[in-house]
């Protein structure tokens, strides 16, 4: 028998897996030719809290390979989803995709992310 803590740590990496999808595509939509720290986020340097890209380049900072997501807890996980849907979501919209029936990366990602979403926050 699968113990409940098995299942919380699959689904932790479900969702930790989930995330390296919208990275990709927010560091590529990135324009880093100014940016004195390369996409690295400062939330001391008054240059990035005033950029145009703080709001993407504040949740890479957060939520990249190389910060202790297996430690976060599952909510911030899915909070972190969450915006990363609404973004693929947006962008979706702006190349004019039907997201249901559409099936380029970003659409299924979607389809894909919100039902393990759903199934996270299942009782």
């Amino acid at each position: 028998m699968v113990s409940t803590r098995a299942i919380k740590e699959s689904m932790r990496q479900r969702l930790i897996e989930a995330l390296s999808y919208p990275r990709e595509l927010v560091r590529n939509d990135m324009d880093l030719d100014d940016c004195p720290h390369n996409g690295l986020y400062d939330d001391e340097d008054g240059r990035c809290l005033a950029c145009p890209q703080q709001p993407e380049c504040e949740w890479l900072y957060n939520n990249e390979e190389f910060v202790a997501l297996e430690q976060k807890p599952i909510a911030e996980i899915l909070a972190a989803l969450e915006i990363a849907s609404d973004y693929v979501g947006a962008q979706i919209t702006y190349w004019e995709h039907d997201s249901r029936r559409c099936r380029c990366t970003s659409c299924t990602w979607l389809r894909d992310t919100l039902r393990l979403v759903d199934e996270a926050r299942a009782p």
